[in-house]
């Protein structure tokens, strides 16, 4: 009887549970976001028939730093803005060779982002669309027009939130998709081309209000 007595009392007691993740963390309404990452352009800007005299240039992958800052009206809907720039150079190919040329690019930004998990969760995904310009600069520009454009912006992203805080470390690919056409002065010297000019960013993401 004593056996049963104390088996029964064994089993009223409540055992541990393993730690859940925290969920109770209230998404911010604005958050602010500096990046550094990659910057890739994919395509040739500018090309020509290097065989009879012409050239063709291409922007260089290069490093990039940037800040993004947004506002959550509602948990899954938000409005973003963001700039970014990237001292990449020009391939400049001609019939003497390539060379890289000064140069610099500057993408910015206007977009809205839908958020596809909670934000307050450990790890979170979201998509975005909007309008962007993009403005090439350097010597490689400097006697070329054209060297800002419109594009439309299309991203995918991840954050993975630290525990015990709305801090969280973010993952960003943004593509920033043009129909440029550059000239030296002579109309339609070049035909318009569609060209990406894409980042990988890696940021951390700062409530502030």
């Amino acid at each position: 009887m004593r056996l049963v007595l104390v088996s029964l009392a064994l089993c009223s007691v409540p055992l541990p549970r393993p730690a859940a993740a925290q969920t109770d963390i209230t998404p911010a309404r604005i958050e602010i976001t500096p990046t550094i990452g990659m910057y890739v352009p994919v395509g040739v800007l500018i090309k020509g028939d290097v065989a009879n005299g012409g050239e063709t240039r291409q922007q260089v992958a290069a490093g990039l730093i940037g800040f993004r800052i947004a506002a959550w009206p509602t948990r899954r809907l938000g409005l973003e803005g963001g700039v970014t720039f990237s001292p990449s150079q020009v391939a400049v190919s001609s019939s003497t060779g390539t060379t890289d040329v000064t140069g610099s690019v500057v993408l910015a930004n206007a977009r809205a982002v839908v958020a596809l998990s909670p934000r307050a969760a450990l790890w979170a995904f979201h998509v975005g669309a909007g309008a962007g310009v993009v403005r090439r600069a350097g010597s490689a520009w400097q006697t070329t027009f054209g060297g800002t454009a419109p594009a439309l912006v299309l991203a995918f992203g991840a954050r993975s939130r630290m525990r015990r805080s709305a801090v969280a470390m973010r993952l960003e690919l943004e593509d920033y998709i043009l129909f440029d056409q550059f000239d030296q002065g002579a109309p339609n010297q070049t035909g318009a081309r569609v060209h990406h000019d894409i980042t990988w960013s890696l940021g951390v993401t700062v409530p502030i209000f």
